[in-house]
């Protein structure tokens, strides 16, 4: 099904550029246009706080009462929803070992890289360094992972203890479970066309990112 949306479009007058609004056209998979996107035109608001506040309506509305277990038409808000429930749902298989799953991924991260720094894991995990020298020095304190020597004082780096590696041992069977039920249920087929697409995704971010950074980094 195709509905039109205007989508508004810079063009130049005279060198100083203003905005005119043309139609174009978008396909919706499934159900009615309303049911299942917010268009361009919808988020024409005279200011930002009018669209902010026209987001949240869609979302309570796309994951509340009858449609429960839609998702919300932010890219940003799908991917965290998504990622709470499948965070929960491996928490729950992983609790036996007393790992959340954020947990076990940094000691797999470690186990797989024999010693690491905090960069290395920084760009492994892609997680920023403030939330993950919280997450070693908790994993530190409990005794599963322990300052490594570096030839570079400065350096931070860890690797696995005795009983890092016993955790893991327990973990890897309920982490294979976890595995095992999203992939029953999303289909191995649908999983690998996910992972594709979210891998280009984050690629694009992360570039993005990175560009962001030099340009902050350059300013005076």
């Amino acid at each position: 099904m195709g509905i039109d949306v205007y989508v508004p479009r810079p063009i130049s007058t005279c060198g100083m550029m203003s905005v005119r609004s043309e139609p174009a056209r978008f396909v919706v998979l499934g159900g009615s246009a309303d049911d299942n996107v917010c268009t361009c035109k919808d988020l024409v608001g005279p200011n930002i706080a009018e669209r902010m506040m026209f987001m949240s309506r869609q979302i309570t509305k796309l994951t509340a009462g009858q449609n429960r277990g839609r998702l919300s038409p932010c890219v940003c808000s799908t991917l965290r929803m998504v990622t709470r429930v499948v965070t929960q749902l491996y928490d729950d298989c992983l609790r036996p070992s007393g790992l959340r799953v954020t947990q076990f991924s940094i000691l797999a991260a470690v186990a797989r890289l024999g010693e690491a720094s905090l960069r290395q894991l920084e760009d492994e995990l892609a997680i920023d360094q403030t939330t993950l020298t919280r997450s070693l020095t908790l994993l530190e304190r409990n005794g599963v992972l322990e300052r490594a020597s570096h030839p570079d004082g400065r350096i931070k780096a860890m690797r696995l203890t005795s009983k890092g590696r016993r955790a893991l041992e327990v973990a890897w069977p309920l982490w294979a479970q976890a595995q095992g039920k999203v992939l029953r249920e999303l289909g191995t087929k649908a999983w690998t066309d996910t992972q594709r697409r979210l891998t280009y995704l984050f690629q694009v971010a992360a570039k993005k990112q990175r560009l962001a950074r030099r340009r902050r980094r350059a300013q005076p």
